[in-house]
């Protein structure tokens, strides 16, 4: 087979590398969408360049008719070995989040809140603020509504604006369906760890994001950018898996990228990512067609 098959996986190691350099320079909801969309399509296209890779083991012969290379065993052996490494990450990484879901649900089962709310305030000491997004529960054959939580310790935290801009933000999670971006990038991580800094880049754009959609509504950046700051130096601990925490991530990077105009649109990035996408895809094509012409060949032998 030809350098084709081997193209899927370089380019997950140029998107790790490239990705917390294009969350600084880019729009951030553009940006998460491009991210989060092109880590899945190269997480799915390394692994089938590997499934390739590991059909051929046992048959490292020349096929100079096809104008196809050998794979040497070796190749093919860690390209199988790679495979299984592929599947237990995912597994273990799909057994996490049902855990973390079951225990987020368990932990706000009993939370009260007006009916028809989307705000709940707990009566916590703890300075926190988290989104967590609609859930189906087939048992009880109801939509759980997407809420945000916001201690007592929170609020206590910032003066009234930087709670309209704290509460602006968290509402930006939920509308802009961050969870799935979030979700998107962790599977894909899971599958190929190259793409592990794609993960922190399309984290890092979410929030940036919800900092944006949140200055956007309260018309004063500064104000949210003082309200990231606040709530971090009261000293938030790290959310719980499956929130979406107001204060945890990039905080430095934020308060900064606040400090200056909203960034235009990037359709450079977008453009970008799909063309690097098409291309993963129009390569596992290409080694598809290599792969099923190597076993109409030995077929025929």
């Amino acid at each position: 087979m030809n350098l084709a098959v081997y193209l899927p996986v370089l380019a997950s190691a140029a998107i790790g590398l490239a990705g917390s350099y294009l969350a600084r320079r880019t729009s951030p909801s553009a940006g998460a969408v491009a991210l989060s969309g092109l880590a899945l399509v190269a997480a799915a296209g390394s692994a089938w360049a590997l499934l390739l890779l590991a059909g051929t083991l046992g048959d490292d012969s020349a096929r100079p008719d096809i104008g196809a290379a050998p794979v040497p065993d070796p190749v093919a052996i860690l390209a199988a070995a790679g495979l299984v490494a592929m599947g237990v990450r995912l597994a273990l990484a799909l057994r996490r989040r049902h855990r973390a879901a079951h225990r987020l649900a368990t932990a706000l089962a009993g939370v009260p809140g007006p009916v028809g709310s989307r705000t709940v305030v707990l009566a916590d000491p703890r300075p926190e603020a988290y989104a967590v997004p609609g859930r189906w529960h087939p048992r009880r054959g109801r939509r759980r509504p997407a809420r945000v939580f916001v201690t007592a310790g929170m609020l206590r935290a910032l003066d009234p604006g930087q709670q309209r801009a704290l509460f602006a933000h968290e509402r930006a999670h939920v509308d802009g369906r961050h969870h799935l971006l979030l979700a998107a990038t962790d599977l894909a991580a899971a599958v190929n760890p190259l793409l592990g800094p794609v993960r922190r880049a399309v984290a890092f754009l979410c929030e940036r994001s919800a900092d944006e959609r949140s200055a956007a509504e309260t018309g004063d950046r500064a104000l949210v950018a003082s309200a990231v700051a606040a709530a971090a130096l009261a000293g938030a601990g790290r959310a719980a898996p499956g929130m979406l925490a107001f204060d945890r991530l990039g905080v430095v990077g934020r308060v900064t990228a606040l400090g200056v105009p909203a960034p235009g649109r990037a359709r450079l990035v977008m453009l970008a990512a799909a063309v690097l996408g098409a291309a993963i895809v129009a390569a596992d094509a290409h080694a598809t067609g290599e792969f099923l012409q190597l076993l109409r060949s030995v077929a025929g032998r």
